[in-house]
Parts: C-alpha cells; sequence; structure tokens
C-alpha cells in the first residue's frame, strides 16, 4: 500500500512539473546537462554494429529519404508512403513545441502538422516482420520523429531509456534497445528546440541525452554524411576539422552549432544542420530496422 502511495505521489508530481514547463515562455538557451536521474545503461555493446540493410551513408547524405526498392522496409506500402513523403517534406530546424501526454491524445490535438503526415497511422506492425518488438517500435519512432510527431516518438522512447514512470510513456521497460531509444530520445529534444518542455528547454534536454549516448555506431556513421554535407564548404569544413576531430560526430557539439544556426538566421548552417540532422534520422531508422 505504501508502495502505491509513493508511486501515485511521484505521477502526480511528474505530471505538475510537465504542465508548469509548458507553461513557461519558450527562449533560447546554451545546452547544459541538468541534474536527473541517469539513464540506463545498454544491455549490449554498441561497437561493431553493421547496418546491413542500410544503402551507403554517401547516398544517406544525398537523398536522405530515397528508399531503394529492394530495400527490406519496401515490402510495407505504408513506410514507402512514408518515405515518399519525407522526400518532399524532409525534417527542418525550427523547434516544434511538444504537449508530453499521451498519443491518443496527442492525435485529438488540432493545429500539428503531424496530423496530415501517413506516419500519424504508422505502427510497428507495419514493419515487415513477423514478431514486431522493441526494434520494430523504434524503427516505427524514427519515420514518426522524422514527420514531426515528437510526441508520438517520444511515448515511444521514454520506457525504454529513463528510469521513471510517466503518464505519457508509462512504466520503464528493460530491453535491449535501449542504445536506439537513447539516440532517438536525444533526436526528439533536438527537434524540440528552443521550446520549453519536461527539463528546460528541448536544447537542455537534447544535451542530457547526447551526453548518454557514449560510443553509439550512428555517430560514425553521421560524421560521415556530415563531411560529404561540407565539403563544399571552407568554414563547414573547419568546423567540422575543429569540433568532430575523432571520426565520430561529438553529439553535444553539434547540438551546439543547431542552436547557434537557429538563432542566428544563418541559413548556411540551417541547411547543414538539417541535412545532418535528416541522415541522423535516416540512420537511427536503419539500425532499429536492421534489428526487427
Amino acid at each position: 500500500m505504501r508502495a502505491t502511495f509513493l508511486c501515485v505521489l511521484l505521477l502526480l508530481a511528474l505530471s505538475s512539473s510537465s504542465q508548469a514547463t509548458r507553461e513557461s515562455k519558450t527562449a533560447f538557451a546554451a545546452p547544459f546537462s541538468p541534474t536527473l536521474p541517469s539513464p540506463r545503461r545498454s544491455l549490449r555493446g554498441a561497437a561493431g554494429m553493421v547496418l546491413s540493410c542500410a544503402p551507403a551513408v554517401e547516398e544517406i547524405a544525398r537523398s536522405p529519404w530515397k528508399l531503394g526498392e529492394d530495400h527490406p522496409a519496401a515490402r510495407s506500402a505504408k513506410v514507402v508512403e512514408v518515405f515518399r513523403y519525407l522526400e518532399q517534406h524532409p525534417a527542418r530546424l525550427s523547434g516544434t513545441e511538444m504537449g508530453y501526454e499521451p498519443s491518443d491524445i496527442m492525435a485529438r490535438r488540432k493545429g500539428r502538422s503531424f496530423l496530415d503526415t501517413p506516419a500519424l497511422s504508422l505502427t510497428p506492425e507495419d514493419m515487415p516482420t513477423s514478431a514486431p518488438g522493441d526494434y520494430a517500435k523504434l524503427a516505427c519512432a524514427a519515420l514518426q520523429l522524422a514527420c514531426g510527431g515528437l510526441d508520438e516518438c517520444h511515448n515511444i522512447v521514454t520506457p525504454l531509456s529513463w528510469d521513471a514512470p510517466t503518464l505519457f510513456g508509462g512504466a520503464p521497460v528493460e530491453s535491449e534497445a535501449r542504445s536506439e531509444a537513447t539516440l532517438l530520445h536525444h533526436l526528439v529534444h533536438l527537434r524540440e528546440g528552443q521550446h520549453v518542455g519536461e527539463f528546460g528547454t528541448g536544447w537542455n534536454n537534447s544535451g542530457f541525452w547526447a551526453g548518454a549516448l557514449g560510443e553509439h555506431p550512428v555517430l560514425s556513421q553521421a560524421h560521415v554524411a556530415a563531411l560529404l554535407l561540407a565539403r563544399d564548404s571552407d568554414r563547414l569544413e573547419r568546423c567540422m576539422a575543429a569540433d568532430h576531430p575523432d571520426g565520430k560526430l561529438v553529439p553535444r557539439r553539434f547540438l551546439g552549432l543547431c542552436l547557434a544556426a537557429q538563432r542566428d538566421g544563418d541559413a548556411e548552417l540551417v541547411g547543414f544542420c538539417e541535412g545532418v540532422e535528416n541522415a541522423m534520422l535516416r540512420l537511427a531508422f536503419e539500425e532499429a530496422f536492421a534489428r526487427v
């Protein structure tokens, strides 16, 4: 009885905190790592993972949402529809406000552009697999996030990467997919941007999850994509050499670049950040889909 009472108090506190922060004024702020419970470590080693069904990184950098006919995901008409939508409407850097409510409630919120995308009705069962599990959920979540479904993605990744129960994501779940969920958790709040959410701005929260990523394989792939996207600009090449020198994208530094690009309205930086962000979203999809 005492444990149940404490659990109820915790859920009420989380709900009150979320409501209070949503009512706060949106603002830009430098990324920082707030004092929060540590996300759980991945149960598996991420190094050395092979993205077996992914196109070459060069292709992803050039056309992140092109889905080849021979890709296993192309067996799903629904997934193909989402990719075609993203080819015309790739992810943008401008921040998106989140609601921090269950997905069924968010689906009834008027004015959300996500409601007009084919990803709204996308489910893990749409992934061509006989037994949808956590990786199918994350592949679905990556596509929903790319289409602007921040809350829908957040509600999937939170119980897989966060120790505490939430009103929107439910109880925490032990899963070998924690590393992939952590990556998407970082990208959710990167897309939230300047808006104030559950723990400061999206920039702030994204910085926390960036610190939790560790040696994630997508960071090396994203580094290659970023170098390709920067190769026609001396300025961007210098930025990559100075901030990302060790063969992998440094999430906190990329986050800082995105913040500066949006804050200053720097068209070149915005275009570069959007290119890298879309590549990371596609790579996150490929990593999860490879394990479906």
